[in-house]
């Protein structure tokens, strides 16, 4: 079966946030290795959401699904590093936090 992991990034972790900034700022390990499909990371435009999607292509994630709410210069920006740490990766919109997505 496909191994999938999920990361729920919440909304007040971005306040006050602009952009992804992961230029060394994500803390990597040689005894952290992933060996998973795909990860699904919401809030990965910035801050937190957007370090843990490339902590996971660093880790060998194979394909890391970028959310973003409406911030889509900064999920952009993760998209790139993530495919810089050599994982394949996608965008999705979505306002979460209504039901009509």
């Amino acid at each position: 079966g496909v191994r999938m992991y999920g990361i729920l990034a919440p909304a007040s972790a971005h306040h006050g946030q602009q952009g992804c900034d992961t230029s060394g700022t994500v803390p990597t390990s040689p005894d952290f290795s992933l060996h998973a499909e795909c990860a699904l990371v919401t809030g990965a435009s910035r801050g937190i959401g957007a370090a843990t999607a490339v902590a996971f292509a660093q880790a060998g994630v194979r394909r890391v699904a970028i959310h973003y709410g409406s911030h889509q210069a900064g999920a952009e920006q993760t998209l790139a590093a993530v495919r810089e740490a050599g994982a394949n990766g996608l965008l999705l919109q979505a306002d979460l936090a209504t039901d009509d997505g």
